[in-house]
């Protein structure tokens, strides 16, 4: 046989060994996820120069929608964008509101309405903008109490806008409904205990049934995380099981799977803990999403996709002694988080309080992560957002990028496979 023919054999030798190899490896397993990518630069929403803090956010289609706190003169302000856009004039609302501690929450209906909710002084009111609309509603007085702090809210598929707080000692949590749009509320509370009572956080599932979280502080020894489940008259409270655990958050997915994400003390570091719980049953393991050096300090950022990917971000110390907010998301079918991505980048900064929205497009997954970015030394804080783009590659949408399993060497041009 020729020398050329001979090199021509063993080139579709393997081509066909090569070809096999990538067909029967070619299919993502079950864990396996496309790494996280930021898309873009970090932006400044709030542009005051002034002390901006403690974000909020929330979706609707492809709108993103943000509320904060405006420390040096006592107001809440909120913005929108598109997606690919840029955000809009700030709104305030200049309410003697205490933002240090009086956090502001929003929330978006199926319809697209906006409502928000916020504390000034000891009384608590809520607002709402049609979609599409620039005009905000006037106020409406949800309630009054002895300093309300912080206050969170939820909107149900059914309409209806839930919204939950601490009294001034931790001693109660309290709730108000609405099933008007706003106009008129009732309730009462969700619990009361004589530890004191911290960060409270609520959602609402598919079914309409909404969910709260918190943390004892306080008592000897540190309680951990608690919830309570609506009933249809009132709440059925429980423990998570989670040991000490700080500033819990909560979503419920399309499947009506609730998940939390909290804080958790190790030795003098932490850890960013997840957890979930179908609905009527036990709650999960609580697995590690990263061991923070020191203090995480802040309640970390959770939201979930609809193919119940969970999505988290939380502040940790770095190198230069600030803080930076990190990413990091799991795909329903993985068995772990992804390595933690760095979105804030800002080594001098004190970066902190981060929340996180999705918009989907196809097997993309967009985490819109809004968070106060502040610099060391100064007390002047500004709102920050950053986009993180993953793909999903677990629901046969496509292939990982490389082939996970070829063991031998071809000199042929790589050949990738995205999702």
């Amino acid at each position: 046989m020729s020398k050329s023919r001979m090199f021509t054999a063993c080139l579709l030798l393997a081509l066909s060994v090569f070809s096999l190899a990538w067909s029967t490896s070619s299919a993502a397993p079950a864990d396996q996820v496309a790494l996280a990518t930021t898309l873009g630069p970090n932006e400044n929403v709030s542009q005051t120069g002034e002390m901006s803090e403690a974000p909020q956010v929330a979706v609707f289609g492809d709108s993103v929608r943000a509320i904060w706190g405006e420390r040096s003169f006592n107001a809440v302000a909120v913005s929108e964008k598109t997606v690919g856009g840029s955000w809009q004039p700030l709104k305030y609302f200049e309410e003697n509101t205490f933002t240090k501690t009086q956090f502001a929450d929003i929330a978006v209906a199926g319809d697209g309405t906006t409502h928000i909710v916020y504390a000034a002084e000891s009384s608590i009111y809520h607002r709402s903008k049609p979609n599409g609309s620039t005009t905000w509603s006037g106020r409406n007085l949800v309630a009054t109490d002895a300093f309300p702090n912080p206050v969170r809210m939820a909107a149900a598929p059914d309409g209806s806008v839930w919204v939950v707080w601490r009294d001034a000692d931790g001693t109660a949590l309290r709730y108000r409904r609405s099933t008007n749009g706003g106009l008129n509320w009732s309730g009462g509370d969700v619990a009361a205990q004589s530890g004191n009572m911290f960060a409270p956080d609520i959602a609402v599932g598919p079914d309409n049934q909404p969910h709260v979280v918190w943390y004892l502080r306080n008592v000897n020894p540190n309680g951990g995380v608690r919830y309570a489940d609506w009933n249809g008259s009132g709440w059925t409270v429980g423990s998570t099981g989670s040991g000490y655990g700080a500033d819990p958050v909560i979503t419920v997915d399309s499947n009506n799977v609730q998940h939390i994400a909290y804080r958790q003390q190790s030795g003098s570091d932490w850890i960013i803990r997840h957890a979930s719980r179908a609905a009527g049953q036990a709650w999960s393991a609580h697995e590690n999403v990263r061991t923070t050096p020191g203090d995480a300090g802040y309640a970390p950022g959770l939201a979930v996709d609809r193919r119940g990917g969970v999505h988290i971000s939380w502040s940790e110390f770095n190198a230069g002694g600030g803080r930076d907010v990190w990413y990091s998301s799991k795909a329903a079918a993985m068995q772990a988080f992804s390595a933690p991505l760095n979105i804030s980048e800002n080594g001098g900064g004190w970066n902190t309080r981060s929340a996180i929205a999705i918009t989907e497009s196809g097997s993309a997954t967009v985490a819109h992560v809004i968070y106060q970015r502040g610099v060391r030394g100064q007390d002047f804080d500004e709102i920050y957002s950053r986009t993180v783009r993953s793909e999903d590659c677990s629901s046969g949408s496509g292939q990982p990028s490389t082939p996970s399993s070829l063991r031998f060497k071809l000199f042929l041009p790589l050949i990738h496979k995205g999702c």
